[in-house]
């Protein structure tokens, strides 16, 4: 059982338990019924683990390449699927704090995922998650998940929403993150194709080649700017599970507020070490668009006294 048929039997309980209490007791006939079906689809979802079901996510195909639900090019296929697959490593990476700026991308046939069918309507194909282990009761959602959650949010905001919108998903994902999911769409529209994506109960689909062009120039390196400059001014404060914090700079006489990157291990060391004193620490500055900057601390080493 995947987790698509997981979900509709539970929603399957839910309305046989909601037609139960419609019913009154007297009709026993009416009833009898009912509870058999309710007694076997509980039965059934009493033997699964959820936490052990893999998702599934489907990516669609229109264009010169593809006809109707019949067929799809093979190399065009080919090459679609490897630079997505790419994309996926790549923000996967960025979400567990493993991603360089330059350099092979880590863990990628840890986080790849596994064609398992066609997707049919516009043509395309059916992807497996990597299956948690059997062995943890309560296993954490693969990377890959967020990944595919996040990949389906950046094609729609960079296609319809807003810079606000956009560097808010960027600065969670890394820009060369953001940088492959470019070099997916740039495919596509060099091959004047569209793609439609559908995982977790989201959908999206690029409309036509207008608004494919327009998420394509909002991904572009030309359009996200980031910049390491350096900050004279003091923390003040840091909330170390959710990895924020507040820095009051000297220059601009105010306070800015931005993440600590998951490459220190411990944020609330600055709580103990840096906590109101004078410093100067190196901070990157991230825009797109005309957005209002976002702020991360990437490395502690940096940091000196004034």
């Amino acid at each position: 059982m995947n987790y698509v048929e997981f979900e509709n039997l539970t929603s399957e309980v839910l309305m046989l338990e909601n037609l139960l209490k419609e019913i009154p007791s007297e009709n026993i006939f009416d009833r009898f019924s009912i509870e058999k079906r309710l007694t076997k689809a509980k039965n059934k979802l009493g033997t699964i683990n959820p936490h052990h079901l893999s998702k599934k996510a489907k990516l669609t195909f229109r264009g010169p390449h593809v006809i109707g639900s019949e067929a799809i090019s093979a190399l065009f296929a080919s090459q679609a699927t490897m630079l997505f697959s790419d994309a996926i490593a790549a923000i996967s990476a960025a979400m567990s704090g493993n991603l360089n700026y330059k350099g092979k991308i880590p863990k990628k046939l840890s986080n790849q995922l596994m064609i398992t069918g066609m997707a049919t309507g516009s043509l395309g194909f059916e992807f497996d998650l990597p299956k948690p282990d059997d062995s943890d009761l309560y296993a954490a959602p693969p990377i890959v998940e967020s990944a595919l959650e996040e990949i389906s949010k950046l094609f729609q905001i960079s296609a319809l929403g807003t810079d606000e919108e956009l560097i808010d998903v960027i600065s969670d994902i890394h820009p060369r993150a953001a940088k492959t999911v470019f070099n997916f769409l740039k495919f596509l529209q060099d091959q004047s194709s569209l793609c439609g994506f559908e995982f977790s109960n989201r959908f999206f689909r690029f409309s036509d080649q207008e608004q494919l062009a327009r998420a394509i120039r909002r991904l572009d390196s030309n359009n996200i700017r980031e910049s390491i400059q350096p900050f004279k001014g003091e923390f003040q404060g840091v909330l170390p599970n959710l990895r924020s914090f507040e820095f009051k700079s000297y220059e601009e006489d105010k306070v800015i507020r931005g993440k600590v990157d998951l490459k220190i291990d411990d944020p609330d060391i600055i709580n103990r070490e840096w906590l109101h004193k004078a410093i100067l620490i190196n901070i990157i500055v991230t825009q797109v668009g005309d957005s209002q900057p976002r702020f991360t601390i990437e490395s502690l080493d940096n940091i000196r006294l004034l």
